[in-house]
Formats: C-alpha cells, structure tokens, sequence
C-alpha cells in the first residue's frame, strides 16, 4: 500500500519504494521550460529595474555581507533621510543572488528571465519527486503537471523580481525530500542537518518559510512510524530546524531592529478585531483566485474588511472546512491532509497583514501555497475518473481537463505578453485599479521613461489627488514638470514632499536646481545651504553649488545694471553690445540673442552683429531663426568665409545636412588653404556621420588630421568609426 494511502491505524514500517518515471520527470521538465519560454522576450519591469540596476550592491559587488544587515530595500534608504521607507522585508538570498547574475549576465534581461524559468522548471522537478516518494507516480504527475499549468504562477516566473518566491519554494521542497529521507535512513543525520541547511536558505529567500517546522510536525502527525530512528525523540530529530529558525530570527532581529518593526504607514494598524475579521476576508480571496484564476492584476488594489460582511464569512467557513478536510483525510488519506497543512502554513505569514505592504493581495503569494492546491487538485481529478465507469464519462472528464489546462495555457500567455515592458503591464493594472495611487505613480514614470511626458504629468497628478502625502509622487510630479520648462508649476510640489519630510536631500537638491533654471539664484544658494547641513558626507559639494548660484546672484546683478543700462536708452548701440557679450560669456544664449536683436535693430547692416545674433540663436537651440539671421549676414558679405562658416554650422544644427555640406564645400573652392580649413573637413565628416556616410566621414576626418594633427576631435571620431560604434553621437565643430 502506498505510504499516501495508509491508514493511521497500521503505520508503515519502511516506506512505500519511489515511484517516479523518468519520462513523466522529462515532460514537465520540458513543458515547464517551453511554457515560459515566452517570457525570454520581456524586459525588466517595475522592481527589477530598481533591485538590480540602481542597487550599489548588486553593481559592485562589494561587501556583499550588507545584505545580511537591512531589509530588501536597504540600498534604497541608506541614511536616515528615508529611513520612512524601510520595510519587514528580510531576504538576503536575493541580492546576493542578483549580484551573481549581474557578474554573469550584465544588465542582460534575457538571461535573467531564463534563470526564473529553469527555477521555476527545478520546482515542479521537486514536486514530482516529493509526491513519487510517497508510492504514486500517477498522483505526482498530475499534481506537478496541475502545478506546472497554473496561470497564478506567471507573475513569480515572469517578474524577475519575485525571484525569492522560486528561491524558497526551491529550498523548502528540497528540505522537504530530505527530511523523508532522512526519516527511513540508517543514519539520518546527515540528511536532517541538510535538511535544516535547505531550511535556512528558505528562511533568507522569504518570509513563508517560517512556519516550515509546524509542517514538519503536521507530517510526523500525519505519517507515525512504528520504529524509532536513532535520534531519540521527534524534539531532538527537529531541533536542528528550530536551531535554524533562532539563527535568521537573531540576525532578522539584528539587521531590521525587530522582528516586524516597521508598520506600514500607508494604512492604520489593524486591531486585534479588525483582523479576526479581515485575515479570514483576504483568506478566502486567496482561495478563490485559486479556484478560478480570472481577472488577474499586477496590483490589486480593495479595501480591507475589518467588520462582520459576507465576505469575513465566507472565509470563516471556508477556514473551517479546510480543518474539518484536514481531520477527515488524516487517516484515510494523509497526503491529502498534508496538502492542506501545506498550504495553510506557507500562506499564513502573507496572511500578516499589519506587516505586509500595501499590495497586501498578491499572486506570487501563492506561488509556495499552491503547491498543497496542486496535490489536492490532483488527488480530486483522480478520485473523480477511478469513479467514472463508462468511457464516454472519461472522455467527457478529460475534455473538460483539455479545457481547463487550455484556459490556463491562454491566461498564461497573456499575463506573460503584459510582463513584456513597463508600459504594458501598468497601463493594464491602471484599468483595472485605477484608484491605486501607486499604480498611477508607476504607470507615470512608465510613460516618461517613453517619452510621453504630458500623460506621464496626467497619471502623477492623478496618483497625487488619490494621495497628496506621497513623497515620492510629489517628487516625481516635479520632475516631470521641470523637465516641461514648468518650473513653478513644480516647485509648489517640492515644497510639499519638503513638508512631507523636512530632512530629505533629494527634495532640497531637486528645488534648488529649479531655483537654477529659474536664474533664483538667492533661493537657489539658500536650498544648496540648507541641504548641506543634511548629509556631511556631500556638505563641501553642495555648499560649493551654493556658492556658484551666489557667484551667479552677483553676475545676475551685473547684467541688470548692463540691461538697466540699455533699457535706459534703447538706441545707444553700444550698451545692447556690452549686453549681448555678456551674456554670451555667461552662456545665457537667449539672453544675448535678445541683446543682438536689438542692435542690429539699430544697425541692420552690421554684418558682425548679425553674426553674433545667428550664433546666439543658434546656442539657444533656434536654428531656424539662426539660419535666417545669418543667410542675411552672408548676403550683405559674400566673400567672408568665417559667415559662410557659421552658417553651415547652423544648417547642420537643423539638420539642414546637405545645404551645410554645399556651404562647406563652398569655403573650401574659395579658399582651399585657408587657414581653418581643418575645421571645415572636420564639420563635413561629422554630418556625413550624422548620415550615415561613413566612408565618406573617415575621408574628410583623414584630410582634417592631414592639416591639423594635433585636432584630436578628429582623431577620436576616426577611432569610433574603426570600433564600429553603432550610431555615434554626432561630432561637434571644434
């Protein structure tokens, strides 16, 4: 009889002998892999791009013991500026991991997204094993097959960032078939402290393995033995689990300053009654998701029930069934009830709600659960054909497992498609909880990471209205709106996130760069001054920018005067001069195209002021107008090359590359040694790059250095086009 199917009364004496077959283990190895194989062509998402590609750690790959001393997020709140922000998130295996990834991959997607998918193919691997060893390959099959198929599983496979859920699963089943191991060996200690070894790369992968020991205790419950082994009591044989459990609680304890120390403070903490009603809610949305794997969302996002509803009762029942289920099957058929303790136990620590983040509702979260939900959903399909007689009542039985497996199979691949980018996956999360702020905040950053900046200001501003105390989208908010040249509309925003948290840098730094672009330079050297009393560290170099925009503040005196000056008497000629090359030297372009436009109001012939206004303009990013400027320029002086010159520069910055190649050509057959023909053959190779000529662009660099070796620009564009730089930025006119 297999171990399974043994009854309490007659406890086994051995085990049942593994049933497993190797063809079953390749098939839902090779069904796992090409399963998810979709999932190749995503890119990094939400999470990933933060974890990995902006986490110190996981880039430098130095003092990797730092992940055993902070939560998850620890790179992201280093000093005590955004301490706000740590979480209970304790799980060291996954930066560590990450690190050896970026070694191996780079910042490489591709490679990332297998790593999860040849975990995830190891996990069902495990499944079937675990399962076989209880006697019943045909049970272990369909429960790793279940499990393999299951669309709730897509976002831990799909999203590099729900690694840890794949690490613990990874860890917990491996324990597991030890600990079976270890249970009919001669000389099971090897096995146990393996065994406890797995345990604790668990308990450092997440959360849900805590309660692996209480799993442990429900399997000696639920599979006695007649013979005692050589450890000497069930106490002792475990207590290398609970060593283990000491060991993380000590350094979990250490590293975040208690077991579960930071409330989160996007909501109020729920009271003893508030929870006794809103745990068996969240429970039974669990289940239910399981059951019927519909509407699935990246963030979902609903309130919590903390009274008396339909929904609290629902899961009080479904709670009580399960237990009744478990008392049921305990001697008839264990597994079953082992299933059940599986599943209950991995899930309880999601179900800690006062813990957990916002998104307190997640399908990764029942990526380990749902290993219990496999073997039960198995064990039912088989009871249900060994009932069935008639093969028509089969075949309708298998029909009706084709559609399911095939429903999954296309929820699977949809959730995979909407993995593929940011944009994809927010943009659908957004319609389906468009009251989540963070949702909206995402899909904001989502679309200026594109370009879009206007739906990206859109979608910040909504996730503001949903939650005006959200730093972070008050910071984004201005940034965004910086970026569109509104800068007081973006400084009301700074000064909220200021309000928010008085002593965060970032917020200080960003007003004062606003304050930059405004040319506020007294509020700009008054935030510089303020954000280096904040962070020691930095205080020379913000007091250093603080004393550039007062350096800026006195020159900014200086032009108001010259300005006043000319304002004073708009027809002195010189005064608007003085202006114009002050606010060249000062690199304020538009400033002194303003200036040149006035002068050459004055003097509309002098070829040297509209020279200085088309570079002006030019400088201030208007190349058409500057193009116009200095065509007039060249009219009034054909023959002076230094115009024609500046002219072409100023076609190329319109992206005018032929006419500026013709003006080029030009100076070259009036003057071919003239004396910075150099430059000339070094702006005709940079627009032929631009074009893609680059043939053509390494003969005009050669000529250049020909003329001028020591003209390095030259020299460097030469060395980019021999490396085959793939589109090099184009070269500037020395």
């Amino acid at each position: 009889m297999p171990e399974s199917l043994a009854p309490l009364s007659a406890p086994i004496a051995a085990p049942a002998p593994p049933s497993w077959n190797r063809f079953h283990l390749a098939f839902l190895i090779l069904l796992s892999i090409a399963f998810y194989a979709p999932t190749l062509r995503n890119e990094f998402v939400t999470d990933d791009k933060l974890q990995i590609l902006q986490n110190s750690l996981v880039l430098e790959g130095k003092d990797l013991g730092r992940a055993f001393t902070g939560d998850v997020w620890a790179f992201a709140h280093k000093s005590k500026q955004n301490a706000e922000s740590a979480s209970n998130y304790y799980r060291p295996l996954q930066p560590l991991t990450y690190t050896a990834e970026y070694r191996l991959f780079g910042p490489h997607p591709l490679a990332w997204h297998l790593v999860n998918v040849l975990l995830n193919a190891a996990v069902v691997s495990l499944l079937y094993l675990l399962i076989a060893s209880f006697g019943s390959s045909v049970l272990a099959f369909w429960s790793a097959l279940w499990f393999a198929l299951h669309p709730i599983h897509t976002e831990p496979v799909a999203w590099i960032a729900a690694l840890p859920e794949l690490q613990c699963a990874l860890f917990l089943l491996l324990a597991m078939l030890f600990y079976r191991r270890a249970r009919f060996s001669p000389s099971p200690i090897r096995s146990i402290l393996l065994a406890a070894l797995l345990f604790l790369a668990a308990l450092f992968s997440k959360e849900p393995a805590l309660l692996f020991p209480g799993i442990l205790v429900c399997y000696e419950f639920l599979f006695p033995r007649v013979r005692p082994i050589v450890l000497r009591s069930l106490a002792l044989q475990l207590s290398p689990f609970f060593v283990a459990l000491v060991i993380y609680l000590a350094a979990r304890i250490t590293a975040l300053g208690g077991f579960s120390p930071h409330p989160n403070t996007e909501r109020a903490v729920l009271s003893p009654m508030q929870l006794f009603f809103a745990i068996p809610a969240v429970f039974v949305r669990y289940v239910g998701k399981l059951l019927v794997p519909i509407h699935m969302n990246y963030f979902y996002a609903f309130p919590l029930t903390t009274t008396f509803t339909l929904l609290a009762l629902a899961g009080f029942l479904t709670g009580i069934l399960l237990l009744a289920a478990f008392l049921y099957f305990r001697n008839s058929r264990p597994l079953l009830s082992f299933a059940l303790c599986w599943f209950a136990l991995t899930l309880a620590p999601a179900l800690s709600l006062n813990s957990v983040a916002i998104n307190f509702f997640t399908e990764r979260y029942l990526y380990i659960p749902s290993v219990g939900f496999s073997i039960l959903a198995a064990s039912l399909g088989i009871a249900i054909y060994s009932c069935l007689r008639t093969f028509s009542s089969r075949l309708a039985l298998g029909v009706a497992l084709a559609a399911i497996f095939a429903f999954y199979l296309l929820q699977t691949q949809r959730r995979i498609a909407l993995f593929h980018d940011n944009y994809s996956l927010l943009s659908d999360a957004v319609l389906k909880s468009p009251n989540s702020y963070v949702v909206q905040a995402q899909l904001a950053s989502a679309e200026y990471d594109r370009g879009e900046l206007d739906p990206a200001i859109e979608h910040i501003l909504n996730a503001l209205q949903l939650n005006p105390n959200y730093t972070l989208g008050q910071l984004n908010a201005a940034w965004y709106l910086t970026d569109k040249g509104q800068y007081d509309a973006a400084i009301p925003h700074l000064q909220e996130a200021i309000r928010l948290y008085p002593d965060y840098l970032i917020s200080w730094v960003n007003l004062a760069k606003v304050y930059t672009l405004q040319h506020d330079w007294q509020h700009a050297r008054e935030a510089y001054e303020h954000a280096s009393t904040l962070d020691p560290n930095q205080s020379a170099y913000l007091l250093q920018l603080a004393a550039l925009a007062a350096s800026n503040q006195r020159s900014e005196a200086a032009f108001s005067e010259l300005q006043s000056a000319a304002d004073r008497a708009p027809n002195d000629f010189a005064a608007w001069i003085r202006l114009g090359d002050a606010s060249g030297q000062a690199h304020q372009w538009q400033r002194a195209a303003n200036a040149f436009q006035h002068a050459a109001k004055l003097q509309p012939a002098n070829v040297l002021v509209l020279d200085k206004w088309g570079i002006s303009l030019q400088r201030a990013g208007d190349s058409a107008h500057a193009v116009e400027v200095l065509q007039r320029a060249l009219q009034l002086q054909p023959d002076s090359l230094v115009m024609r010159q500046s002219l072409a520069s100023a076609l190329a910055s319109a992206n005018r590359l032929a006419d500026s190649n013709s003006q080029l050509h030009k100076i070259l057959q009036l003057d071919p040694n003239w004396e910075h023909a150099d430059q000339v053959h070094f702006a005709l190779g940079a627009n032929f790059e631009r074009s893609g000529a680059t043939a053509s662009a390494t003969e005009e660099y050669q000529r250049a250095l020909a003329l001028n070796p020591a003209l390095d620009p030259a020299r460097q564009r030469l060395a980019a086009l021999a490396m085959n730089t793939a589109r090099p930025s184009p070269a500037p006119v020395p």
